[in-house]
């Protein structure tokens, strides 16, 4: 929102008219809620609340106040103005330019004169010209530092541009001119957070807080600063509250995402399942649905011999996430434990396919194979896991049951003694697949590690 110059014979102090100039426009709105029910014309207020209405976008009050502003002559040059705006904010692009051209022209000079060439910056940012509109606030700038409007412009396109120095001095000048103003304290601070300037970065989102405490951008950087701090646990508390305002609030779900998952993996590797699970559910219902935190869901349920619960689960996962050989074999462990042998064998063959470097795979199919009395495809499979693995114990398991097929074929090892393997290239992990981790390959018995 920008700030405004009332004409000489409007009263500065007029209260809708203070809140628009320091851009308080939520206070500015209940403030204007008043005015709507006046008899009389308070042409200055009316003035301010239409500009109120129509930076937040409250239509058809700002016409009603319009309408009343029409009846007066004492603000005629600002009524072309709010209706140049008004075409802005209808995308009605042409024809708000040739109004705001005829304007800047005939206030040239005038008190009004710098909110027409702010508009006309506006204009060329909502079309796309952002250099354009950039000229247009340097020119207010230089002209008149105490621009608010024209600060803010200009902080946020250097910022565009990555160009910190200038985005920087910019947002300074409309924190400073704007004292109440969130956007241009919230964007100087995530500066400063990037120069590492982090008593300075809190000490502008706190003031944001104040004036705002379910801001979700603050809050989320909120948790940035204390997590530079080393207080990752009150840093969780803010981005778990961002997540609660706004579902879709990125940095919140990546950081309790990292957070999060490394907790529970933790305790799923020491077979704290039923604290593991715990520690999932107090992450908050939106944050414990994404995908992450269902699969580890999932097998956690596993690990608790509750195949059933994990099955619906991991079939979801996979839905949306299908390149996932984790999830493939998880599913396969759980079909193996509901003796659905079929279609555990689909989900390790799967899991192949995705992964064929990793024994495990190749170890839970050779089970199945085993269970259905298929020796030749086993005894592959167990070949292929001994060749894979790298667990000592799981090795030894492997080979333990190679022996035991070739035994009931009658037929000699197919095991050669192990030669050293030049290092190879791991495969690319899949953005969004869960990475391999030692819970899954040192679990319990019903676990994901080779079939006793």
């Amino acid at each position: 929102a920008a700030a405004f110059i009332a004409q000489p014979s409007f009263a500065a102090s007029s209260p809708a008219r203070t809140l628009l100039n320091e851009n308080r426009l939520d206070e500015g709105a209940a403030v204007c809620r008043q005015f709507e029910v006046l008899s009389t014309i308070d042409v200055d207020n009316f003035v301010a609340c239409a500009w109120i209405y129509l930076r937040t976008d409250r239509m058809d009050g700002a016409e009603r106040f319009v309408e009343k502003i029409r009846k007066s002559t004492l603000a005629a040059s600002e009524l072309s103005l709010l209706n140049a705006y008004g075409d802005i904010k209808r995308k009605r692009y042409e024809q708000a330019r040739l109004s705001l051209n005829r304007l800047m022209d005939e206030l040239r000079g005038q008190p009004l004169g710098p909110v027409a060439q702010e508009l006309s910056a506006e204009l060329y940012e909502a079309v796309g010209q952002a250099d354009t509109a950039a000229f247009i606030y340097k020119q207010v700038a230089t002209d008149d530092p105490s621009r608010a409007r024209a600060h803010w412009g200009l902080g946020r396109y250097y910022l565009s541009r990555g160009d910190i120095g200038r985005a920087k001095t910019h947002l300074q000048q409309a924190a400073r001119l704007w004292p109440r103003h969130i956007g241009s304290r919230y964007n100087l601070a995530v500066v400063l957070l990037q120069a590492n300037e982090v008593d300075e970065a809190a000490k502008l989102l706190g003031q944001c807080y104040k004036i705002n405490k379910a801001d979700p951008g603050v809050l989320e950087q909120l948790g940035v600063v204390l997590e530079k701090r080393g207080n990752v646990a009150e840093a969780v508390k803010f981005w778990r509250k961002a997540i609660s305002v706004s579902p879709d609030s990125s940095v919140a779900k990546e950081k309790l995402a990292s957070y999060g998952t490394g907790a529970i993996d933790a305790l799923i590797d020491q077979g704290q399942y039923d604290q593991a699970l715990t520690q999932l559910n107090s992450l908050g219902k939106k944050v414990a649905t994404e995908p992450a935190f269902q699969l580890r869901r999932a097998i956690i349920f596993r690990y608790q011999q509750k195949s059933d619960q994990a099955l619906p689960i991991l079939t979801k996962y996979i839905q949306s996430t299908p390149k996932d050989p984790v999830a493939h074999r998880e599913l396969g462990i759980c079909h193996t434990n509901l003796k659905k042998w079929d279609k555990a064998a689909v989900n390790f063959k799967q899991a192949i396919d995705l992964d064929p470097t990793n024994g495990l795979n190749h170890a839970w199919l050779a089970y199945i194979f085993e269970v259905r009395k298929k020796w030749p495809e086993a005894r592959a499979q167990w070949a292929s896991a001994v060749k894979l693995l790298s667990d000592s114990a799981d090795l030894a398991r492997a080979r333990r049951r190679l022996a035991s097929v070739e035994s009931k074929m009658g037929g000699k090892s197919v095991e050669k003694e192990r030669e050293p393997e030049p290092e190879r290239e791991e495969p690319a992990k899949e953005e969004n697949q869960a990475p391999e981790r030692g819970m899954w390959e040192s679990a319990p018995p019903s676990g994901a590690q080779v079939p006793q």
